[in-house]
């Protein structure tokens, strides 16, 4: 009880915050003759299940200029089932993790039209999911997914999303 009341003293008195460059979160306090610093390190995502995504780098030769901007395209894994926005329309899709080969599904989705490039971005995304040849969480927590489809390859980099935290 004395720890537990020690921190809520330590947190009444914050002074300021920042994140450091690890993306600790300190929080500097000043309580009375006590001062201190409070370092809480993020968590760390070691399993897809349960974490959603959404893509901030494309790498794809063919294709320079996705993502585009006006699109969000997500990426949320649950219970052995992928879901989220292609761009246009929603999909979804069972998957297996093997190691760090993901295997998805062919996605089924909602039909909705949406002008070109969207509706090429979307086909291109759609097919890259189920030709993705390895993935890992990098150390700065982004989803880094590779695939190889039989007309071009390429890596893209996904962000976890704050909004579903």
């Amino acid at each position: 009880m004395t720890q537990e009341f020690q921190y809520l003293r330590a947190l009444e008195g914050a002074t300021r915050y920042e994140l450091d460059a690890q993306g600790q979160l300190q929080i500097v306090y000043s309580q009375g003759e006590i001062s201190g610093v409070l370092t809480f390190k993020p968590q760390s995502i070691d399993s897809l299940d349960g974490s959603s995504w959404t893509l901030q780098t494309w790498d794809d030769p063919q294709s320079p200029d996705f993502p585009l901007a006006e699109t969000a395209i997500t990426l949320s894994f649950a219970e052995g089932r992928i879901a989220g926005s292609s761009g246009c329309n929603r999909y979804m899709a069972a998957y297996e993790v093997e190691g760090n080969r993901l295997k998805v599904d062919t996605p089924a989705g909602t039909l909705k039209a949406c002008p070109e490039p969207i509706m090429g971005q979307e086909s291109k995304f759609l097919a890259a999911l189920t030709h993705i040849q390895n993935y890992q969480i990098t150390p700065d927590q982004q989803l880094k997914i590779i695939y190889q489809t039989p007309n071009h390859s390429g890596a893209m980099v996904f962000i976890p999303d704050s909004s579903s935290n």
